[in-house]
């Protein structure tokens, strides 16, 4: 991402990184919320598509895809590949005033209509890679020279 100072760049990195977090243990306080109230509950959501292989089987995500066009910038509650619709997962964190980070998979068209669950490992697989301004000590190649 690239933009003037104060865009909300960070913002938004930081919450991919929560919605995709590879720890355990998220820890939320009354500050992270909208005018410091936990009454004003946290959703991050996301689509993810180009899922690994092993994702689309049923025993483990292949019930709860959606599909998503990037063509279109568009989800459909199922995915539909001949008119454009990959399979996706819409990954989703909830936080409310408990401040214990419920992650989820948004199925259907409301709120309520949330399933199973992501498990760390498949959330950990997920994580992206965030570099900053100390990028070269996170590659191996900055490892080298250490």
């Amino acid at each position: 991402m690239i933009g003037p100072g104060d865009s909300c760049k960070t913002t938004i990195l930081d919450a991919i990184d929560l919605l995709l977090a590879e720890r355990q243990n998220v820890t939320f306080d009354d500050l992270d919320f909208y005018d410091a109230n936990p009454a004003n509950s946290i959703r991050i959501v996301a689509v993810i598509a180009q899922l690994p292989r092993d994702y689309l089987r049923d025993d483990r995500y292949g019930m709860l895809l959606a599909g998503w066009s990037a063509v279109k910038l568009e989800w459909k509650s199922e995915p539909a590949e001949n008119a454009g619709f990959a399979p996706a997962l819409i990954l989703q964190l909830d936080v409310d005033d408990t401040l214990e980070p419920v992650w989820s998979i948004y199925v259907g068209s409301t709120p309520e209509d949330k399933s199973k669950r992501v498990r760390f490992a498949d959330r950990k697989e997920m994580a992206p890679a965030r570099l900053g301004a100390y990028a070269d000590r996170h590659l191996s190649w900055g490892r080298l020279r250490s």
